[in-house]
């Protein structure tokens, strides 16, 4: 036991006698409870203890952080659990619950947690969740996560690449044109920091500096990809060429034949209306003016057929047919094709040609090139992508997408 003297300071009076104090009285009585209450972040102590431990929950081993301090009750002081942080160290069997915001792996050193991943694709999720066919919606679900996980992934991947290839000259530089365009967007929303956080966070559902970070994050990487990718896409006239012969029928589409049909039967419109018809044909009338006179919609049109290079003998049609109407004019009836019960009358109604577009036509060879440049960035920017994963990703992707997959059928699907 330890024994601590007191003594009175000295005075002209009497000396006061010694007090014996012993480490109990500054310990908890071995009756006090073990008590776990919610703590404010200001009680904690400067120093703390912290304990980690790795426990199963259920199916999932859990590391769990705890913080343990001192705090003033009743009684005295007694020590105090205060939980702080827990990550999901191995992942659950399939079918069985997930903690939803459990930490699902790192990308370039940050770490990648479930909740912070699917709240900005959220209200998607729930009006998937929402549609009547649930294995559609189950499908679509899975399909959103993974799209979202691939532009994550990149776009993470692409804003590190760009920051760590700033020279401090460029950290500089940038700094200041955040500045510039952060007085632009306050100026533009009002002109004072409260109503542009006000206007932001209606419009983007973000705060004012959120939205200068992604501004921020925008510019360092289309710069990146810019200095990085369009150096390598290059199209030169010979792919321009190749490219004009590949979609040849599209710049010089075939015209178009619209090819009218009257057909007669002597048992339903009777031997007279025939002769009628062949009557006025005979007088000069127009195939389109008989067929509206005889009731027939949009002057007789039949059918539409490509225009073939050789012309109307090259039409997909039936002999006597293409016979009928080779070398009548166009809106004029051909010679009837009689059959034993019925007559029938065909013509051309019109011929339509589109212009044709040479290879050395400006518009052409711009629409070409652009259209060879987008494909070719593309390839180039998926082969750069790709490279950057493999240099700067740590955790198995796969692995990450599943987990994050699951966690979100488990939070929104059911």
């Amino acid at each position: 036991m330890l024994t601590v003297l007191l003594a009175g300071c000295a005075s002209d009076g009497p000396t006061t006698p010694p007090t014996e104090i012993t480490l109990a009285d500054f310990s908890t009585p071995p009756s006090a409870p073990r008590t776990i209450v919610a703590v404010p972040e200001e009680v904690f102590a400067p120093e703390v203890e912290t304990e980690v431990s790795v426990e199963r929950v259920g199916d999932a081993v859990v590391e769990q952080e705890r913080e343990v301090v001192e705090v003033d009750t009743a009684e005295g002081p007694a020590p105090v659990i205060a939980s702080r942080s827990s990550a999901l160290v191995e992942p659950l069997p399939p079918g069985r619950e997930w903690p939803v915001e459990s930490l699902v792996g790192q990308i370039n050193g940050r770490p990648i947690f479930a909740g912070e991943f699917l709240e900005p694709i959220e209200a998607r999720l729930l009006r998937i969740a929402g549609l009547p066919d649930r294995a559609e919606s189950r499908q679509a679900m899975i399909e959103l996560v993974r799209r979202r996980f691939e532009e994550f992934v990149d776009s993470e991947l692409v804003i590190s690449e760009a920051e760590s290839g700033l020279s401090p000259e460029q950290k500089q530089g940038l700094f200041a044109w955040l500045l510039d365009m952060r007085e632009e967007e306050i100026a533009r929303r009002g002109g004072n920091v409260a109503s542009a956080e006000s206007s932001v966070l209606e419009e983007q559902g973000l705060s004012l500096e959120e939205f200068m970070d992604r501004r921020r994050d925008l510019a360092l990487a289309s710069d990146l990809l810019r200095k990085k990718i369009e150096p390598r896409v290059i199209v030169s006239w010979r792919d321009i060429e190749q490219e004009y012969r590949r979609r040849e029928v599209e710049f010089n589409p075939p015209g178009l034949v619209r090819v009218g049909r009257i057909r007669l039967t002597e048992r339903g419109d009777g031997a007279e209306a025939i002769a009628s018809v062949k009557e006025r044909f005979a007088a000069g009338e127009s195939f389109a003016e008989v067929a509206t006179s005889l009731g027939l919609p949009d002057g007789g049109f039949w059918r539409q057929f490509p225009l073939p290079a050789e012309g109307i003998a090259g039409l997909d049609l039936a002999a006597p047919f293409r016979e009928a109407i080779e070398g009548v004019p166009v809106g004029q009836a051909g010679p009837p094709i009689e059959r034993p019960t019925s007559t029938t009358w065909l013509a051309v109604l019109s011929i339509d040609r589109p212009p044709a577009l040479s290879l050395f036509d400006p518009m052409v060879q711009l629409a070409l090139r652009e259209g060879l440049r987008a494909q070719q960035f593309a390839i180039e920017q998926r082969r750069y992508l790709e490279s950057l994963r493999r240099r700067w990703v740590s955790d198995d992707l796969n692995t990450m997408r599943a987990r994050l997959v699951a966690i979100a059928l488990d939070r929104y699907y059911r």
